[in-house]
């Protein structure tokens, strides 16, 4: 951000001092720095770092049990999906026998109609 203020030739003194002052507001309100906790200067100036960081923190386990949650769930779909297509397809059957656990529904013998 702060090349992208000393790259660009400008045209005025009023330009080079809005870039500058985007990069300001970028690296004090916008960017995480790691040396004060993952947090930006703004929220370690105002007194709101622990906040922000236990937000962060309960957002980050929620996401993460979502994402086990997900997983278990394509899972078990993975290991249902497997069970199908692993069953025997070689069994034979003759003609009119059905295969085991099928119900066959009865039709009507020859019923006179009135």
């Amino acid at each position: 951000m702060m090349e992208e203020a000393d790259l660009h030739a400008r045209e005025s003194p009023w330009q080079m001092q809005r870039a500058i002052d985007r990069f300001y507001r970028f690296y004090n309100y916008q960017r995480y720095h790691e040396r004060l906790g993952n947090v930006t200067p703004a929220d370690v100036c105002f007194g709101r770092a622990e906040a922000s960081q236990s937000n962060r923190k309960t957002l980050k386990a929620r996401t993460m049990e979502e994402r086990r949650r997900r997983h278990r769930a394509s899972k078990k779909q993975q290991q249902h999906r497997e069970a199908l297509t692993s069953a025997p397809l070689d069994v034979k059957l003759k003609r009119g026998q059905q295969p085991e656990g099928t119900v066959v529904s009865q039709e009507p013998q020859n019923v006179p109609f009135r």
